[in-house]
């Protein structure tokens, strides 16, 4: 069967993280490079989505409801999971990934705002690069991923 458009846009996270035993961290990050990567490599495709939602969701509103929510509820019962088992800082586990989708997808959806503001015309692989490992290192520790 082949993979929904949520399965497929969270493919890094579903491939990664079907086994409660994984490693939140790694999971997370991967998960949050991949969602980075995404931003740069299609950002009109960010900006489409973004702009359906921005529309009451007109057209996928049924698979937000459906497809997304149980994707959404099934990944977070594995972060609630870690969390339970002492491997992770206690977090809301849903708003997490609102929180991740927030911060990775701003790189495409406010692009113009992001440029601006950096100064630049368009956002560089050093900009992407640094903007990566800011939203990494951000959530990671949020989670109690990171040591200081």
């Amino acid at each position: 069967m082949p993979a929904s458009p949520f399965q497929a846009r969270h493919a890094a996270w579903v491939s990664y993280s079907r086994a409660p035993q994984a490693d939140p961290r790694v999971a997370i990050e991967r998960y949050i490079r991949a969602k980075m990567a995404l931003s740069a490599q299609r950002p009109d495709a960010s900006r489409v989505f973004a702009n359906e939602l921005l529309h009451g969701a007109p057209v996928v509103k049924t698979l937000l409801c459906t497809e997304l929510r149980e994707l959404v509820l099934a990944k977070a019962a594995v972060v609630d999971g870690w969390i339970a088992q002492g491997r992770m800082a206690p977090v809301d586990s849903v708003h997490l990934f609102f929180t991740i989708w927030a911060a990775t997808q701003t790189y495409a959806d406010f692009a113009v705002q992001v440029n601006a503001v950096l100064g630049h015309p368009n956002l560089s692989a050093p900009d992407h690069a640094r903007a990566t490992e800011h939203v990494v290192t951000l959530i990671l520790r949020g989670c109690g991923l990171l040591k200081d």
